[in-house]
């Protein structure tokens, strides 16, 4: 008899205890709510006092965790959109601000934009030092395929002036890297006759798309314009050379063909940062 009452003292003891817990738990739970109520929108309007709210929710969880709450917000002074995020933490799920963990946050889109910022001058300094070597009728585009860097279209510019901007641009992209080792800058040449001239220029470069990115190259711009390319030389060079750039092309080529069997030939020159001094030159023969 005297063990069944030392046992239902424990029992009665574990379901206070048990609802004791469950009583702190609610209280907890509710006090939590309130304040994951008001403390996003209180943080941000501190923290980010000239942004305005544009979208709000969770980011994609996994069964039971439904992942951070987030907010997606526009800085209206800087025109920055960035997401702030705020983690469950603890017992209760208190909201934490996850300052600069995603990868679009105000820290990193601002580090985005500064160099979004860095490479638009990188681009603006190659068009500007191509400029000063050009002579025959060109345009220059920069690099529709969202890497850094410059297309240059010319038409029928002289081999002398072409040795002239491949100088230019390598110095321009040396000094760029210098400064900053993330600014990795391409260029293409393409000097042509008039037809092929005309139709590249008549390309809408602002929508060019082709599902790549990197360095434009005279392939990706004659899948928008129905010609057909053969290469006939390819060599790798550390500055024009002027005898494939007159011919053109080079006999001793394995791809080579002679000029004549196509309507029209072009030369296509592409620089980057790993190719100073090494870049690519090219010989296609065009048919349209």
């Amino acid at each position: 008899m005297k063990a069944l009452k030392i046992i239902g003292k424990i029992f009665i003891g574990f379901i206070l205890l048990l609802v004791s817990l469950i009583v702190i738990y609610m209280i907890g739970s509710a006090v939590t709510d309130r304040y994951n109520e008001t403390f996003p929108e209180k943080y941000i309007r501190e923290k980010y006092p000239d942004a305005v709210v544009l979208d709000s929710g969770y980011t994609g969880g996994f069964l039971f965790d439904h992942g951070n709450f987030y907010y997606e917000l526009l800085d209206e002074e800087s025109g920055i959109r960035f997401y702030q995020e705020f983690k469950e933490t603890g017992l209760f799920g208190r909201f934490k601000p996850e300052d600069d963990e995603n990868y679009m946050s105000y820290v990193n889109a601002l580090r985005q934009r500064e160099q979004e910022n860095k490479a638009a001058q990188a681009v603006e300094d190659c068009i500007a030092g191509a400029e000063q070597d050009l002579e025959a009728e060109h345009f220059i585009k920069p690099n529709p395929l969202g890497t850094t860097g410059i297309v240059i279209v010319t038409k029928n510019e002289s081999a002398e002036n072409i040795d002239k901007i491949m100088r230019t641009l390598n110095e321009e992209i040396t000094a760029e890297y210098k400064n900053d080792f993330s600014s990795y800058i391409s260029y293409t040449i393409i000097c042509c006759d008039e037809t092929l001239y005309s139709k590249l220029k008549a390309i809408d470069y602002g929508r060019l798309k082709n599902g790549k990115t990197g360095q434009c190259d005279i392939y990706d711009l004659a899948e928008n314009i129905g010609v057909e390319l053969c290469r006939i030389t390819f060599q790798d060079v550390s500055e024009l050379d002027y005898d494939i750039f007159n011919a053109p092309g080079d006999m001793n080529d394995d791809e080579y063909r002679p000029p004549e069997e196509f309507d029209e030939t072009a030369i296509c020159i592409w620089g980057e940062v790993n190719a100073l001094g090494a870049q690519h030159m090219q010989v296609f023969g065009i048919n349209y």
